[in-house]
């Protein structure tokens, strides 16, 4: 009798076995689907073009670095015209993080005597240029890996991550991984992606009190990291407050919550700003011994205001309000409406704010909480918004790049509200794969298309 219940258990934990072990298995179905999907549209093609620009200044940044282990730019591809310049004005981060794969794949050059080695304009067809770009599709799948953990960590998501592939695949980010793999996209998604895992860390840190003092100081990093990505990334300044409060209320268990608790979990994200404005004492200096100022002022960086500095701050938000109707254009316009070409954005914004009204009316006592989150979302959302508002353009040859840093608070209220949802869960879900497998073919035929 042991004997056949002994058995029947380990049948039971094989079945059991057997069941993980197929439902992970076909979660990577769909990325493997997307994955050839990729390879078939896109090519390694940019490595025979010649470099202007934005792809000069960041493979500047990358050999200077990762081949020179210096700054000194007379022997990169860079423009000429900025040569009169300390640096190129893009932004040094991406650069300093494809640098050691630069410098890796080098190795062959040096091995092969390539002409690279002795003079860095001689970059065609070069070892060291495939190492930035496989340091592209690096980050993005590390990145990738980072917003699944973050989200299983949240119980937002179990083994199927078929749902997640989908929205991020649509994020506009593959379509510079996998064709403009020279530009910042991808090393913004992945010092993003692991912002949010580290706030996801710490916020669990804290509610079983345990010490917080190494993800903080990572976070600081990564923090300043991303700033030397993207200048305009200010308002992940209030990223700390947004996912504190967003699962404070909308994911924890209220019942088992204490107000001492919600005062500690609030303080720290304080605290977590505070660091970050801290954090950004590196990028100053360096924007001062590179430019002349302590902030990225485009009349010095890229030799041309934006219109920004012949305005006084009431001036531009004036400005700023007349063009709000401009937002219905960048949504759904024939061109690249964010509904179609980066769908999670959107919907995720929107959803936040379906949410947050209906659960105000329940959790009463929680009010303030609320009204804290709904300004903090408006100014986090609206800050991306508002570039492309003052720019009138997309800024980026494929989608909104300003928006960028808004995509995990998105995806984050896409997973809460699709999981507080009752009645209509299930169209909710096929609206937005509908939509994402839209915008992911889009950037495949925009990429085939000649005239683009």
């Amino acid at each position: 009798m042991k004997y056949l219940l002994t058995l029947r258990l380990r049948e039971q934990n094989l079945l059991i076995l057997n069941s993980t072990i197929a439902s992970k298995l076909s979660s990577y179905r769909i990325t493997l689907i997307f994955g050839l999907l990729f390879l078939l549209a896109f090519s390694i093609n940019n490595l025979t073009n010649e470099l202007d620009y934005d792809n000069a200044s960041y493979v500047s940044h990358a050999f200077t670095i990762g081949l020179d282990f210096d700054l000194n730019y007379n022997n990169e591809p860079v423009d000429k015209i900025y040569l009169n310049k300390k640096m190129p004005p893009h932004p040094i981060g991406a650069g300093f993080l494809a640098s050691p794969f630069v410098g890796l794949f080098s190795i062959i050059d040096i091995i092969q005597d390539n002409e690279i080695i002795r003079d860095h304009s001689n970059y065609q067809n070069s070892w060291s240029l495939f190492g930035f770009a496989f340091s592209s599709s690096i980050f993005f799948f590390i990145g990738i890996y980072l917003y699944i953990k973050s989200f299983q960590l949240l119980s937002l998501i179990d083994y199927n991550i078929n749902f997640i592939i989908i929205l991020i695949l649509s994020s506009t980010v593959p379509f510079f991984v996998l064709n403009r793999y020279l530009f910042s996209h991808s090393y913004e998604f992945f010092s993003v992606s692991i912002l949010f895992w580290l706030l996801v860390k710490i916020y669990y840190k804290v509610k079983n009190n345990k010490p917080i003092f190494y993800f903080s100081a990572i976070y600081s990093l990564c923090f300043s990291l991303n700033l030397f990505i993207r200048y305009s990334n200010f308002n992940l300044l209030l990223l700390p407050l947004i996912v504190f409060v967003t699962i404070l209320l909308l994911i924890d268990n209220k019942s088992n919550i204490s107000k001492s608790y919600e005062n500690k979990i609030m303080l720290v994200g304080l605290l977590l700003v505070i660091i970050s404005i801290i954090s950004l004492i590196p990028n100053s200096i360096f924007l001062y011994f590179s430019y002349g100022s302590f902030l990225p002022k485009p009349s010095l960086i890229y030799d041309k205001p934006l219109w920004l500095e012949s305005y006084n701050f009431f001036e531009i938000i004036i400005i700023l309000i007349k063009r709000i109707p401009y937002i219905f254009n960048m949504l759904f316009s024939s061109e690249m409406g964010l509904v179609y070409t980066n769908p999670v954005i959107p919907i995720g914004f929107v959803s936040a704010t379906f949410l947050i009204n209906k659960k105000q009316r329940k959790l009463k006592k929680n009010k303030y909480l609320f009204i804290l989150l709904s300004c903090l979302l408006i100014c986090f959302f609206g800050f991306g918004f508002s570039i492309h508002l003052w720019w009138q353009g997309m800024a980026s040859s494929y989608g909104y790049r300003y928006l960028l840093q808004t995509f995990p608070v998105a995806l984050l209220f896409i997973f809460i509200f699709e999981k507080h949802l009752l009645s209509f869960k299930h169209y909710y879900k096929q609206t937005i794969i509908a939509l994402a497998v839209i915008s992911t073919f889009s950037m495949v035929f925009f990429f085939l298309n000649a005239l683009t």
